[in-house]
């Protein structure tokens, strides 16, 4: 068999300058060299797989075509219609075999343009693509401004591959101003604003602040946090995310009639800021509707944010991410499970704020003016955030706060001290405003226990009516069960045994305690849990999860022997004689401009 010396060397190919970019380069604009001269190509081949070809374009865009689509008019087109280059390279010729200016020979140019696709190797179609936002690359931040990047203090043109990701050209929008950032003066008064709001809680115009704080770094940070701000008709909700949104300025865009997959395709490949008014979940359509955005938000918090796999009609998986921050605002804001409260922050608008509609319009004008230059202070002080973060998620754990709870906080801590200083506070600083926050940290915490997968069946299963009562007066479970757990030989304690109930003595502690056995798999059981999360058994795995709560070491009759599990008296009502709602007043917000 003969040789072909101008076949490309495969065994190379990793050597390759385009393919190790693509691989490892920090920041790369790597173009091949022309098979005729030595000027480099406008065009980036990245690879192929599957029959089909990928290239960032002379523009910077990302282009995929099949063989069959390297057609004369797509490559001018790959070259932005400037086909200077493929005239000198691949020049075509006449049938006198005269050079035609201005022409260039298809065929050879797509050969050639497939050669070095091979020679990059097998492209990833699940090599990141990001566009308009704020990315985190390693641990340094990427700003995409469409025509431009902004990585490490420097600009350069889009359409290059930065640490493994490509970042392609895509519609411009308004840059920050990096040669005059905001100073933390301006931020001051950009906070002291909020309060022109009513706020239902203390520190929640401090906690909205560090929210802006952090939206403004998109998805650099290690745990994004939304916001949800809520209030009744002409409470000032809608004002109120205005002015955060002109504050965020090109970094965010609004909508006010959406649906789960329209958020989604809105910031596909995209990391920027998206409010979302009018997020009502009133009605069963609505709270659809909104119970699925929600979930959308909870997969966008953590890491690089929501990976969607969708199938082609050519066969193929098309993958995307979907990153950023989300801002919520609504008169009737969806229900928020714990998972939902450790990502987004929920905060509640009163009327009577304290200032006119000419006061607010000023405030809003003013945010808009600021915001290139608050953008290029948070750009800038992208590191400083991540410092500051992990110096509050610390302080949140010593305080009490469980992981994602030190998330939230954190987050929101960091994205106001970015805003409002420029150092990372001392570490006894940062201690004394947690300190402050306590009221409205066991608020969070309050609810998060309470509403906690564990908990929540266990109110289901005590909250249930009993059925098994004849005497005409209904009764819940938890009712006999308070009732039952003084006497054993209660009728109250018989009444629960048709539901899979038993109330116990335990042998063998240091003193004799009650526990109520519930039934691994039970009619009763059944019929209580029918319809919910926690049907067909899977109240057993729930309740387990309960602190305190022991597998059963033998059967108990239930009408039959049956396994189950034991939930201490600890955790089970009691007769209640309390009279009195503890009112005490929590402590004030913090002198403006502290920490």
């Amino acid at each position: 068999m003969g040789e072909c010396s101008d076949l490309p060397d495969y065994e190379g190919a990793v050597q390759n300058p385009i393919a190790k970019a693509l691989d490892d380069a920090e920041v790369a604009h790597p173009r091949p060299l022309g098979p005729e001269n030595e000027q480099p190509c406008d065009i980036l081949p990245l690879g192929h797989a599957g029959g089909r070809y990928y290239f960032i374009s002379r523009d910077g865009e990302l282009r995929e075509y099949s063989a069959r689509e390297l057609i004369r008019l797509n490559i001018a087109s790959l070259f932005g219609g400037n086909t200077s280059w493929l005239c000198d390279n691949f020049p075509s010729f006449s049938k006198k075999g005269e050079k035609i200016h201005g022409a260039f020979n298809g065929n050879l140019s797509a050969e050639w343009l497939m050669r070095q696709c091979h020679v990059a190797g097998l492209f990833d179609a699940a090599t990141p693509s990001r566009r308009l936002g704020v990315w985190r690359s390693r641990d340094d931040v990427v700003a995409h401004f469409g025509r431009n990047i902004w990585y490490r203090g420097h600009k350069q043109p889009a359409g290059c591959i930065v640490n493994g990701a490509i970042y392609p050209s895509c519609s411009p929008v308004r840059e920050p101003d990096f040669a005059n950032p905001a100073d933390r003066y301006e931020c001051d008064r950009l906070r002291q604003n909020f309060n022109a709001w009513n706020f239902t809680q203390d520190f929640d115009a401090d906690l909205l602040f560090g929210f802006l704080g952090a939206a403004l770094l998109g998805g650099f940070p290690k745990w994004r946090v939304h916001g949800l701000i809520s209030g009744e008709r002409g409470s000032g909700k809608t004002t109120i995310g205005e002015y955060v949104m002109n504050a965020i300025g090109a970094q965010g865009t609004s909508l006010n009639e959406y649906t789960e997959a329209g958020v989604r395709q809105s910031l596909t490949n995209e990391s920027r800021v998206l409010h979302l008014d009018e997020g009502e979940s009133g009605g069963e359509e609505q709270a659809h509707r909104m119970a699925k955005v929600i979930g959308l938000l909870r997969k966008m918090s953590d890491g690089v944010g929501a990976r969607i796999v969708r199938g082609t009609s050519g066969g193929t998986a098309q993958n995307s991410t979907v990153t950023g921050c989300v801002l919520l605002t609504a008169i009737n804001p969806p229900p928020l499970q714990p998972q939902d409260r450790s990502r987004i922050l929920s905060v509640g608008i009163e009327k009577a704020g304290r200032a006119t509609q000419d006061d607010i319009r000023l405030m809003c004008q003013y945010a808009a003016d600021i915001s290139p230059r608050l953008r290029a202070r948070a750009l800038i002080g992208a590191n400083r955030f991540a410092d500051t973060f992990r110096l509050y998620h610390a302080c949140l754990l010593a305080h009490g706060c469980d992981a994602r709870q030190a998330d939230l906080f954190a987050t929101l801590c960091a994205g106001r001290s970015l805003l409002l200083h420029d150092e990372i506070p001392a570490r006894d600083i940062a201690e004394r405003f947690v300190a402050d926050l306590r009221f409205r940290l066991s608020l969070i915490m309050i609810d998060d226990s309470e509403a906690g997968d564990g908990q929540s069946c266990l109110n289901r299963l005590l909250d249930a009516e009993c059925a098994a009562i004849r005497d005409g007066i209904k009764r819940s479970i938890g009712q006999l069960v308070s009732d039952a757990i003084g006497t054993l030989d209660s009728p109250e304690n018989d009444k629960l045994v048709p539901l899979g109930l038993r109330i116990l003595d335990v042998k063998g502690t240091h003193g004799m305690e009650r526990v109520l056995f519930v039934a691994n798999d039970h009619l009763g059981l059944r019929r209580i849990f029918h319809n919910t999360p926690w049907a067909d058994g899977n109240w057993r795995s729930s309740l387990r999860r309960l602190a305190g709560v022991i597998v059963s070491p033998k059967p108990v009759g239930v009408g039959r022997k049956a396994r189950g599990v034991l939930i201490p008296a600890s955790l089970l009502p009691a007769r209640d004689n309390d009279r009195e709602v503890d009112l005490t007043p929590h402590p004030p917000d913090p002198a403006p401009g502290g920490f």
